[in-house]
């Protein structure tokens, strides 16, 4: 007899692993030998649908950590243009000139609305003007006299991190609804059950014959580790 697992309880990642366990340890045992080629094939290919919308479904998450990121960027270099703005209001004649011409130079890139540009054309906005403050003497001063340092490294650090972000994302297919994903474990519960069945169904012909047996004990084994799982 196969022991019943909690596999509705089972998050994503959890099923997955459970499901494929299972297909190695048909797949260890033969399923020829097994008598289940059909029911193991058919787990299988559903298996192999649903890692996809789980996969996608994890993307979906990584789209979630690019939003936080992007929105990392726009505090950073609208808390840059601000402090600028504000130094051109400065006592200091000479801040005055260091801060206006950062001022124009960050407005002739779109100013405030530089944060409100695509991802593409931000994140190309952003790396042209941290370029522009490394090349050009009279701007590279500037940002020092001003002490603007660690606010260029840290806007090039977050531009750069969602960038990474961006184009490990960029081409991933849409994330799956939870419907979607919620039939396909249904799909793949019903196939499992199926498998079992007839795995359980030879073991008490074959009067616990092997690999049967084994193929029982093993699959038991893994059950109770995954019922003795905590909680998530």
């Amino acid at each position: 007899m196969i022991d019943k697992v909690h596999i509705n309880s089972l998050p994503n990642s959890d099923f997955s692993k459970f499901m494929n366990e299972v297909l190695d340890i048909a797949a260890k045992n033969d399923p020829a030998t097994l008598k289940v080629q059909k029911q193991e094939e058919k787990l299988r290919a559903i298996m192999g649908q649903a890692d996809e919308m789980f996969q996608a479904r994890e993307g979906f998450k990584m789209g979630e950590k690019l939003a936080m990121l992007d929105m990392r960027r726009d505090r950073a270099i609208t808390g840059i243009i601000t402090y600028v703005n504000a130094l051109t209001y400065h006592f200091d004649e000479s801040t005055v000139r260091h801060a206006e011409k950062l001022h124009k130079h960050l407005e002739d890139y779109g100013g405030e609305a530089i944060a409100r540009e695509n991802y593409d054309s931000e994140t190309a906005s952003i790396r042209s003007i941290l370029r522009d403050w490394e090349t050009k003497p009279a701007l590279k001063v500037a940002v020092t006299a001003l002490k603007l340092e660690d606010w260029a490294k840290a806007l090039e650090t977050d531009n750069d991190a969602f960038d990474e972000q961006y184009q490990t994302r960029t081409g991933e297919a849409p994330a799956p609804s939870p419907d979607a994903l919620r039939t396909k474990r249904l799909e793949a519960i019903t196939a499992y059950y199926e498998l079992c069945e007839h795995i359980a169904a030879y073991h008490v012909v074959k009067k616990g014959a092997e690999p049967f047996s084994k193929t029982v004990k093993e699959l038991n084994a893994l059950i109770k580790r995954y019922n003795n799982m905590p909680s998530r």
